[in-house]
């Protein structure tokens, strides 16, 4: 009966981190949405009507375009030793995960799943950490 209590307890700070984990990205991308929605209408106001002018000054009615966009950062999560968390490769729970140390955004779980998220997170990483203009969420 203890080690049951003990599972369900485990398993309960196991969804309870996840859930936390969950919405600090959900605060992340809203934050993001929405400084996405107020650079489409600051354009739409530029150029006069809802059509999104090319490099050339040309509408883009076949072409791609780019947008400059301000970086955001969110602050790096606060945790405790004791407090597991998704490993961001494998996502495993884990009491033992560890940070980036650079920009503090992922979890990993062992130094292996940290080697084979590298290929994903090194340019996002390098993005966060050269940016000058930051908008702390």
């Amino acid at each position: 009966m203890y080690e049951e209590n003990r599972l369900l307890k485990d398993n309960f700070i196991s969804l309870k981190s996840t859930v936390d984990h969950l919405s600090r990205q959900q605060q992340y991308l809203s934050a993001h949405v929405g400084l996405l929605e107020r650079r489409v209408i600051s354009l739409e106001e530029a150029n006069g009507r809802n059509i999104v002018r090319d490099k050339d000054g040309g509408d883009n009615t076949s072409g791609s375009f780019e947008l400059p966009l301000p970086r955001i950062i969110p602050e790096p999560c606060e945790s405790t030793s004791k407090t597991p968390h998704l490993c961001d490769y494998c996502y495993r729970m884990s009491k033992n995960c560890f940070h980036c140390a650079q920009c503090g955004q992922e979890w990993y779980c062992s130094e292996h799943c940290q080697r084979l998220r590298s290929i994903v997170h090194e340019p996002i990483c390098r993005g966060f950490c050269k940016t000058t203009y930051t908008e702390r969420v």
